[in-house]
């Protein structure tokens, strides 16, 4: 008996774990962004140093995912960032999810979801 994941299902989790590598990437930028200092200061942090190498990690990972799947398959996951930011920037950020954001995330995950459709195997 086999007990390995398929290679397919094994790309989408991993697919998954870049889109919150960058989300969360993405939210540590903005807490960077808007500190006091000066930009050359502001890349010595280590909020700065964490969502670089959080971004770096993320991209090696995606290559291994596109090694597994294709282009078409892999991509559209990326969408779910636009969904998982305002989220996260909602916990950590006090920042406002208002309900065009909520009709757009439902948007983006339908659309996933239809480009998706069939595809793990």
């Amino acid at each position: 008996m086999d007990n390995r994941i398929p290679a397919s299902i094994l790309a989408y989790a991993l697919a998954f774990a870049c889109v919150i590598g960058i989300s969360t990437g993405q939210v540590l930028f903005k807490i960077v962004a808007s500190s006091n200092g000066l930009l050359i200061e502001k890349i010595f942090t280590v909020k700065f140093i964490i969502a670089i190498s959080i971004y770096i990690g993320a991209t090696l990972l995606w290559l291994w995912v596109l090694r597994h799947l294709p282009l078409m398959t892999a991509y559209p996951l990326m969408a779910l960032a636009f969904i998982i930011v305002p989220i996260m920037s909602f916990y950590t950020l006090d920042e406002n999810i208002g309900v065009k954001e909520m009709a757009g995330g439902i948007i983006i995950m339908i659309g996933v979801m239809i480009m998706s459709w069939g595809k793990i195997h």
